[in-house]
């Protein structure tokens, strides 16, 4: 699904540096990110909803700008760094903060289970990147309970406590860390996947 006339003249007004971003990012990139996050929010919003109760909507206003802001943020991450790509790891964490401070998911029910829907998103969207590359991995009842404990940990600071990408891109730096600890291949050497998409 791509933008119409009047979204992307909007979308020119409200952002000065749009002709900067589309030449870092190009239109057809951040239109391809924006349906991407669509389609697993629908997904996601689809596990709520009944046809009887709708408790979640996707306003994608919201998210448009969400998408928007988290590539004006990269832009100049990039530009006061001088680097050309940012890591996964990053990108999560600054595409997070931007939802969770934006909100694209909108409650339309007053059921405790749809309150934190953005942050339960957030929590999928972040545990799916840590564990991607693992899902084949045997763990003990230790590590279990440790990534229980970090899961646990992880939610609460996404509803509560302060979420912008320098404590999000810490925690997933310091999860990695402690998962290239208790990793190791098949020559006993300890290892970690570190691979992913870049912005």
């Amino acid at each position: 699904m791509l933008l119409s006339e009047d979204a992307m003249d909007n979308i020119k007004s409200k952002y000065i540096d749009y002709k900067d971003i589309i030449g870092e990012f190009g239109e057809e990139r951040i239109q391809e990110r924006l349906v991407y996050f669509m389609d697993a929010i629908m997904t996601f919003v689809k596990e709520y909803n009944t046809e009887e109760e709708p408790k979640l909507y996707l306003n994608v206003t919201v998210l448009r700008n969400m998408i928007l802001d988290y590539f004006s943020d990269v832009l100049r991450l990039k530009s006061f760094h001088k680097i050309t790509k940012i890591n996964n790891i990053k990108r999560v964490s600054y595409e997070m903060q931007w939802f969770l401070r934006e909100k694209p998911i909108q409650i339309l029910s007053d059921d405790v289970e749809a309150q934190y829907a953005n942050e339960k998103f957030a929590f999928q969207y972040i545990m799916h990147e840590l564990v991607r590359g693992q899902l084949n991995r045997t763990l003990d009842e230790d590590s279990i309970k440790k990534t229980k404990a970090f899961a646990e940990s992880l939610f609460y600071h996404l509803k509560f406590r302060d979420c912008d990408a320098k404590n999000l891109e810490l925690m997933m730096i310091a999860y990695k860390a402690g998962s290239v600890f208790n990793q190791q291949d098949n020559n006993g050497e300890v290892s970690a996947d570190y691979s992913g998409l870049e912005d």
